[in-house]
């Protein structure tokens, strides 16, 4: 299961929770994916982006445990995270 790209960039302080939310405007009505809005828009650095996405081809690992490998976040954080995601995900549906 992979997170949103958004998500976790807003969770790793990579963005704003306002450009999470303007980039999914932004988004929104085409075929663009968020790295590629979020790049354009000048919220997230587009090394970042690329050494995710790369790491993730490479290893077929979702987008999370890429990150976590990476040492960008701690994986007890990742796992909490998550948790918190998927029960949040629960309550929506």
């Amino acid at each position: 299961m992979k997170i949103s790209f958004g998500r976790l960039a807003y969770q790793l302080d990579l963005m704003t929770l306002d450009e999470v939310m303007e980039t999914l405007r932004a988004q929104d009505g085409t075929n663009l994916r968020f790295g590629t809005v979020a790049i354009e828009k000048g919220f997230i650095n587009e090394d970042q982006v690329e050494i995710v996405l790369e790491n993730q081809r490479g290893t077929h690992m979702p987008l999370g445990q890429v990150i976590a490998s990476l040492g960008w976040v701690e994986p007890e954080i990742l796992d909490r995270e998550l948790r918190l995601y998927m029960k949040d995900k629960a309550v929506d549906a």
